[in-house]
């Protein structure tokens, strides 16, 4: 489908490059593809490294949407930039008492950096991520924080502890760009020169406008024809 997109594309560019163009497409597994590293919360562990992909850092664009309620000397401002991947120091860099996981001692950050299970270079993880964004309460036992949430004696899910749907809610999560997507953003020769949208799921009757449609006449058109 990449390849496809890539060679339309490319002749609508010396065709029409006077025109700007929307692909409409419908949420198909093929069309909804993520970039390798893109942000997807339902790939991350809770914590660091381990099996996870190593994701491209995002912007905070807005206090709504990404900044939890909780406060403390790590949450990010908005307007910086979040790395998802935890940087490898030079030993003068290195600072014991603010680079590492939030949950260890500096004492813990110093001993595990060169092991195999140290955590530089490695992916952040849900809980460090959130605890940059202020949605971990830092009077709250690391414990608390799960996956899939911890549960309250009537076995309901506690909301507040339940690390991927809160991620899964953040805006730059909930908005990232597919990898069709990404690849015709940087297609452009110009900003909105071509756009890829996808139409709403669960509704499969604006899913044939277009495409599916035109494909259905052209197979009637050449089946008609004499042999």
């Amino acid at each position: 489908m990449v390849l496809q997109v890539e060679d339309c594309v490319d002749c609508l560019k010396v065709l029409f490059p006077e025109y700007d163009f929307l692909f409409l497409f419908d949420h198909s597994c093929g069309h909804d593809k993520g970039q390798t590293d893109g942000l997807n919360a339902k790939n991350m562990n809770v914590d660091y490294g381990r099996k996870q992909p190593k994701m491209h850092p995002t912007k905070i664009e807005a206090k709504e949407g990404y900044l939890g309620p909780h406060r403390h000397s790590s949450v990010l401002k908005v307007g910086e930039e979040q790395q998802m991947v935890w940087p490898v120091y030079s030993d003068e860099e290195f600072d014991p008492n603010k680079h590492g996981p939030y949950w260890m001692t500096p004492g813990m950050r110093e001993a595990r950096r060169h092991t195999n299970r140290g955590w530089e270079g490695e992916a952040k993880g849900l809980l460090q991520v959130l605890w940059e964004r202020g949605w971990v309460d830092p009077a709250r036992p690391k414990s608390d924080y799960k996956k899939h949430g911890s549960k309250d004696d009537t076995n309901a899910v506690i909301p507040e502890t339940n690390l991927q749907e809160i991620m899964l809610n953040c805006l730059d999560f909930e908005e990232e760009k597919t990898l069709l997507q990404k690849m015709v953003e940087n297609m452009c020769d110009r900003p909105g020169q071509f756009i890829l949208d996808r139409t709403p799921k669960c509704h499969c009757e604006m899913a044939g406008e277009g495409i599916e449609y035109a494909w259905g006449c052209a197979k009637n058109y050449y089946r008609a024809l004499p042999n």
